[in-house]
């Protein structure tokens, strides 16, 4: 899991069991230029956060239902 929401410095910050979803994670977050990540060997879910890595770009209603689906 991964997330460029980080309050004390709003550099990507990241959890994990082992360095390939670290990594993984990290990459995901870099290449949709900010969001939240989570992923597992068979899914990997990821919330664009764009503006500044802290805002969508989406209207409100559709991020918070892309938010309830996953």
């Amino acid at each position: 899991m991964g997330s460029t929401v980080a309050h004390d410095s709003h550099n990507i910050i990241v959890v994990g069991t082992n360095d390939e979803y670290l990594c993984r994670a990290t990459n995901i977050i870099i290449e949709n230029k900010g969001g939240l990540c989570a992923l597992n060997n068979e899914k990997t879910i990821i919330m664009k956060l764009p503006g500044s890595g802290l805002m969508s770009t989406l209207p409100a209603k559709e991020i918070a239902l892309q938010y309830i689906k996953k």
